[in-house]
């Protein structure tokens, strides 16, 4: 999967958090083949050659300070040309005597499976100790030093200004994964940590400014939620069912609101739209269902290739994309490496969770003065509920 993948596509578009996860993914499959591929060649990674104190000692993540008791001291200033010169040809002579692939890159990309810290002895640290020390032959550097450059220079191999498409990708790694952005676009880009950090704060500094609460939405806040939209677009309620509200009304509304553009945008197509459009009695567990049936009637192979608007057709006016999305990614997430999977495998994993959700899709209704307020269907299969908590409440759909 290709990042050309994202040029024409809407931030808003579901399926770019997916798509995004799985080439995560993917960066860290080939990452783990590679790591493996040297830590089954550990046992011909025996150190022969003399080392200075500096380079026998210390982790390769840690500083280490010079020792007052050692005549030997090592460099404190930046790589030279030279120094630079010296590892590469260092991990060209690596390559060719251990036979591997040369590809720095996932060596310098590779992160411990999950674990807040690895084994100093582990077979992982111990290679990449070699390595890193393999490296350093013939500098006045300790391994710290040699480990960070290297990192800089083959884990970050793009430099220079941000092309367009990189931009996108950051935009988005920005929207879908606000506290996560740095760190996934920096991989998916290639791209030092700090300049995709600079990046995000020149480009979305209005965003940054001010950290919003995390409320729970109710029948009030909602209603202040749609009034706000029909203020800010000049539309009626009915006219808003079929409109695409830009970006600019959900920033208009922040501070109103007191909660991000994000967040509004998400409500809207994901939760209250339906609430509101689609006028019938309907089981969660049904609609489920028959979004799993649509699904298996289209040629999609895997998770990713699910394109949700395709699907809105099949299902009563009023029904979003982001609403389909929403109530089956809850359940398929919890299969594992959903995104590559077999597709089947997957939805017949969703069915099984299917079965023991009973709710109901709540209808909501302007009432004469105004506010939203729950619509009760009087029937034998649903009675009418009139709790305090059942309507003020509202994110119940899911």
């Amino acid at each position: 999967m290709e990042l050309t993948l994202f040029d024409d596509v809407d931030e808003t578009d579901i399926s770019c958090r997916d798509k995004i996860q799985l080439l995560l993914h993917e960066l860290k499959e080939q990452d783990e083949e590679y790591m493996e591929l040297l830590v089954g060649l550990k046992e011909k990674m025996i150190i022969y050659w003399h080392q200075p104190w500096y380079q026998r000692t210390g982790w390769l993540t840690r500083k280490i300070e010079q020792n007052e008791d050692e005549h030997e001291k090592f460099r404190t200033d930046k790589f030279t040309l030279t120094e630079c010169e010296r590892v590469h040809k260092n991990w060209l002579k690596f390559v060719k005597k251990f036979q591997v692939p040369d590809q720095p890159v996932r060596l310098a990309r590779w992160k411990s499976k999950g674990k807040s810290k690895i084994s100093k002895f582990g077979p992982e640290e111990y290679v990449r100790r070699y390595i890193i020390s393999y490296l350093a032959r013939g500098l006045e550097r300790n391994l710290h030093q040699v480990f960070q450059h290297f990192n800089v220079c083959y884990g970050t191999l793009n430099k220079g200004p941000y092309t367009k498409l990189e931009t996108k990708v950051i935009q988005l790694c920005y929207y879908h994964f606000p506290e996560d952005a740095v760190q996934y676009a920096s991989r998916l880009l290639c791209r030092e940590t700090r300049g995709v950090q600079m990046k995000i704060h020149l480009d979305f500094k209005d965003n940054l400014r001010k950290k919003r609460p995390k409320v729970r939405w109710n029948l009030d806040s909602a209603t202040k939620f749609l009034k706000l939209i029909m203020k800010f677009t000049g539309l009626h309620l009915e006219e808003l069912k079929y409109k695409k509200i830009d970006k600019s009304i959900w920033v208009k509304m922040e501070d109103e609101m007191d909660k991000d553009a994000k967040t509004l945008h998400f409500f809207w197509y994901y939760y209250l739209h339906v609430q509101i459009f689609v006028k019938l009695d309907l089981k969660l567990k049904k609609i489920k269902k028959k979004v799993i049936k649509v699904i298996e009637s289209y040629p999609y192979r895997v998770w990713t290739d699910i394109n949700w608007k395709d699907l809105v057709q099949h299902f009563p006016d009023g029904v979003t994309s982001g609403f389909l999305y929403n109530i089956c990614v809850h359940s398929a997430i919890q299969y594992k490496n959903y995104l590559k999977a077999p597709l089947h495998e997957v939805l017949d994993f969703v069915k099984e969770k299917i079965k023991t959700s009973n709710k109901r899709l709540k209808t909501l209704t302007l009432n004469n003065d105004g506010m939203l307020e729950v619509v009760c269907y009087n029937n034998s299969k649903h009675k009418e509920i009139k709790e305090e908590k059942y309507y003020n409440n509202l994110l119940l759909i899911l």
